[in-house]
């Protein structure tokens, strides 16, 4: 563990640049909901970002967990810093086989994509048979701020 912090560039969480806001409280509830549905199962965690939700679900008693991320640094500092299995992928083309998880989460991620469709394809893809997928974007009427991140609002 022994990675450089990751820059805030305002895409990403970073919770020690974050602490005591309202997007961490957000973020943490999220992967604690995961946390309770992890223990025993095989996770993907996309768009993992920093790393730290995943580091939840590892902790929570989960078989294996991959975290899944489009920016190469973002990934090596998942393995290095939180010990998760992290690899470069896109929502959209995930490189791993049809079945392959028992768990697929994927948090704040829909409304950055072009082909919001084609990525739900993909969680569902991987998805094993009586798996789950959860997932959550932000609802545009009560969200805070907007955010020029964001390709479609939901």
């Amino acid at each position: 563990m022994t990675s450089d912090p990751l820059e805030p560039t305002g895409e990403r969480l970073i919770p020690d640049s974050q602490r005591g806001e309202l997007v961490l409280a957000e973020h943490l509830a999220r992967y604690r909901l995961a946390a309770q549905l992890a223990p025993g199962k095989r996770v993907l965690d996309v768009a993992c970002g920093e790393g730290y939700g995943s580091a939840m679900l590892a902790a929570a008693g989960a078989e294996s967990v991959t975290g899944a991320d489009v920016d190469a640094a973002t990934v090596h500092h998942v393995s290095d810093y939180h010990g998760v299995e992290a690899v470069v992928a896109d929502i959209r083309e995930l490189p791993f086989a049809d079945d392959s998880f028992d768990l697929v989460v994927s948090f704040e991620t829909i409304e950055h994509v072009e082909e919001p469709e084609r990525a739900l394809a993909e969680l569902a893809r991987v998805r094993a048979p009586g798996g789950t997928v959860v997932i959550s974007t932000p609802n545009s009427r009560e969200y805070l701020v907007d955010n020029p991140f964001h390709v479609r609002e939901f």
